[in-house]
């Protein structure tokens, strides 16, 4: 389906969505700002790891450092505005004394700036996103540093003590060398449950990512990304400036599968396991916090920065 057709059903349904005949709440709601930092580890296959030949000229494994921060703004009764910040820095060196020269098609980090606009209604949330990035490579591909864009749709649905969100919408980028992915329409979604007298919840997410690789190379290489995450967190019985702090683990797996032009199919596989500290001002708990702010958007920038390694 063409871009164009894809962007007109996107807008179609949004317009939707914001013009449900619900009865909004009238209780006041609270404006919800959030920050969270983490380190992690990444390790990588794949049968496409170094296929270009020895000796080794792809990291296998390099560490993570995640900072993300998010401002929920409550608009009336219903709507809502969120701003959100995606900044991740990984440990992979330009040079490595295994590789003859610099490394190659190694993720370097990458930022996301985005913006979420949404109407709630009972236990409902229904809205849109827009945000733009940009993906960096070690040294030896800096012509690979990729810019991204991102917009579509989410939703989310709260009980008791579940929260149940998705997202669909389009990511395109953007480079000097097309080796990563562009073209593509994502879904996401996220489940999320609380226990403990809501001071612990676990979360389990999914994506699928369709889209085209090495598209400079007409034509281009069709190209999939399934993403698996799961994670705890836990509120500490610690309170600065009023504010409510918690502490979280978790592990997410990236396969990225390219159809090359040669016959086959190639494959990385990126796993990586983080901890980190979260602290959040104007939601008294994980429940209500979810219940305040927009669905969080997914780490795009790493998606991408998976990619080039396959090809």
């Amino acid at each position: 389906m063409h871009n164009v057709t894809r962007i007109t059903m996107l807008g179609a349904l949004f317009l939707a969505s914001v013009s449900v005949n619900a009865q909004a709440s009238t209780e006041s709601r609270p404006v919800v700002i959030e920050g969270s930092l983490s380190f992690g580890d990444l390790h990588r296959t794949g049968n496409a790891l170094n296929q270009t030949g020895a000796p080794l000229r792809e990291i296998h494994n390099f560490q993570l450092i995640n900072f993300n921060g998010l401002a929920a703004l409550p608009i009336g009764d219903a709507w809502l505005l969120q701003f959100e910040v995606t900044s991740e820095r990984s440990t992979a060196d330009d040079f490595t004394p295994s590789a003859s020269g610099a490394t190659d098609d190694t993720y370097k980090g990458n930022f996301l700036a985005a913006t979420q606009v949404g109407y709630s209604f009972d236990n409902y949330y229904l809205g849109g996103f827009v945000g733009a990035g940009k993906t960096k490579f070690t040294f030896d591909s800096i012509p690979q540093n990729t810019s991204f864009d991102i917009f579509g749709l989410n939703a989310a649905l709260h009980t008791d003590n579940w929260s149940f969100s998705g997202q669909i919408g389009l990511l395109d980028s953007n480079a000097f060398d097309e080796e990563s992915m562009s073209d593509a329409s994502f879904v996401a979604l996220n489940a999320q449950s609380f226990f403990n007298h809501g001071k612990t919840s676990i979360n389990l997410s999914f994506a699928f990512a369709d889209g085209d690789q090495d598209s400079d190379s007409p034509p281009p290489n069709p190209l999939k990304i399934r993403v698996y995450g799961v994670g705890i967190e836990h509120t500490l019985p610690v309170k600065i400036l009023s504010s409510s702090t918690s502490v979280f683990a978790a592990i997410e797996r990236i396969e990225v599968r390219e159809d090359s032009a040669g016959g086959g199919t190639d494959a990385i596989n990126d796993t990586s396991i983080s901890i980190g500290l979260k602290i959040y001002f104007g939601a008294q708990s994980q429940q209500a916090r979810a219940r305040n702010t927009a669905p969080r958007l997914p780490n795009f920038g790493r998606w991408l920065g998976s990619v080039p390694a396959v090809d």
